[in-house]
């Protein structure tokens, strides 16, 4: 099984369209069509599959103070050691503009978190480039049973925003769902996530507009005194508020 994953690993590499142009790493759309395959091989085969979001901490301050070729080498730098820190049979993808993905299977999420914490304390130090002090936060949540891939990536990002927002620097895992409501929330997050993923690929700056809009809505919700579940639904309607553009051609969208 692993000689198998670590072979499929080595067909993405060697089609590079299918790489991050800087990190090398998988692109987000490869990360996500893998994360797919991933899902299905696991309930398919009953394994355990884990979904890990690193997100580089305070990143567009470090790129605007020290410009967009140091972020590109942080970036890159970033990327090499979580590929140098995992095993050969895990899956690494650039998900964002300051994210990563892991996916890491026949693993539990609470079983991994011991090495993701030691991952973070060897981020906190960096390359050679104009930035050599670098904190991240991650967060981990495993597949659930009805869980979708989109809702497993989202609940893995959504603990490493807490993460953030809890100071940054640290790992946390997500929390379980609650079976009361998860019928009914379920197919409206991975219905939004899903939506957002589209906006990402037809235009990426869109797409990371999108994301920065999300943060300062969910930080001003917060300030407000808002509770989680008001906070999150803020958030959910600023990840959509361009996703008209979704359905604009090309010529039109890029005058």
């Amino acid at each position: 099984f692993r000689r198998q994953r670590v072979a499929e690993l080595e067909a993405d590499r060697a089609r590079g369209l299918r790489l991050d142009g800087v990190t090398g790493l998988l692109s987000s759309r490869a990360f996500r069509g893998r994360l797919s395959e991933e899902v299905e091989r696991a309930r398919r085969y009953q394994r355990l599959l884990s979904v890990v979001v690193v997100s580089i901490d305070d990143f567009q301050t470090l790129e605007l103070r020290h410009g967009f070729k140091a972020g590109d080498e942080l970036l890159a730098d970033v990327g090499r050691r979580l590929a140098s820190s995992t095993r050969s049979h895990d899956l690494i993808g650039r998900t964002a503009a300051a994210e990563f993905g892991l996916l890491m299977p026949d693993t539990d999420a609470e079983g991994a978190l011991p090495a993701l914490e030691r991952l973070l304390v060897e981020l906190e130090v960096v390359g050679e480039g104009a930035i050599r002090a670098a904190g991240a936060s991650i967060g981990v949540a495993q597949l659930r049973r009805g869980m979708s891939a989109e809702g497993l990536l989202a609940s893995a990002r959504i603990a490493c925003e807490h993460a953030q927002t809890a100071g940054g620097g640290r790992a946390l895992l997500a929390a379980e769902p609650d079976e009361s409501s998860e019928g009914d929330q379920t197919p409206q997050r991975d219905a939004i996530e899903a939506l957002a993923v589209a906006l990402l690929e037809r235009d990426r700056y869109t797409g990371e507009h999108s994301e920065a809009v999300i943060a300062m809505s969910g930080a001003v919700g917060r300030n407000l005194g808002l509770g989680s579940a008001e906070v999150d639904r803020v958030k959910s309607a600023a990840l959509l508020h361009d996703i008209g553009k979704v359905a604009i051609p090309d010529e039109i969208l890029h005058k």
